[in-house]
């Protein structure tokens, strides 16, 4: 079945990107339940300005939702900062072009030159790649929280890591 990948990184001691992989017969309603946890007056989530309390709700709820969660991580980030990013992306283009997938979804950042270069290296590459990357804020597309809530649990560690680490497929290290 066709699906749809959401990244997002998180910068720790270590750099990682986390891939969202979600049938295309979720997507409706996995954005739907997303844009549920968007508070009041918010237009979207970031775990890391959140409580505890609700950071705990969200995961309890996301974590029964059906998709697959892939996590690539630089171990070398502190020796080469600027090209972990690209370096992180390429691998999870190359594990994309493993799936079936249509399309490839980026938060909208100021790396989204050096994003689109890579992006078609990495097509060159692997023919099997969607024909374009799409860069797009998170405010406007809830999916691109679900990344960023795995990173942000990844990257805390301790029991928020253990809250998640059943529902990662795969863990790349580069």
């Amino acid at each position: 079945m066709p699906s749809h990948v959401y990244l997002d990184e998180s910068i720790r001691t270590t750099y990682l990107i986390v891939m969202i992989l979600i049938g295309d017969k979720n997507l409706a309603r996995t954005r739907k339940s997303v844009r549920n946890f968007a508070k009041k007056n918010r237009k979207n989530l970031h775990m890391f300005h959140a409580t505890p309390g609700f950071k705990n709700k969200v995961l309890n709820e996301v974590m029964g939702y059906d998709y697959e969660i892939v996590i690539i991580e630089d171990l070398n980030f502190r020796y080469r900062k600027y090209l972990s990013r690209q370096i992180c992306l390429r691998s999870a283009f190359e594990y994309a072009a493993q799936m079936d997938v249509d399309r490839i979804v980026l938060d909208r950042s100021s790396s989204q030159e050096k994003d689109l270069i890579t992006y078609k290296k990495s097509s060159r590459k692997f023919p099997s790649l969607p024909e374009n990357l799409h860069h797009i804020a998170s405010r406007q597309e809830p999916l691109l929280w679900l990344p960023d809530i795995f990173a942000w649990s990844y990257g805390a560690g301790g029991l928020w890591r253990e809250k998640i680490d059943h529902k990662i497929s795969h863990i790349i290290r580069v």
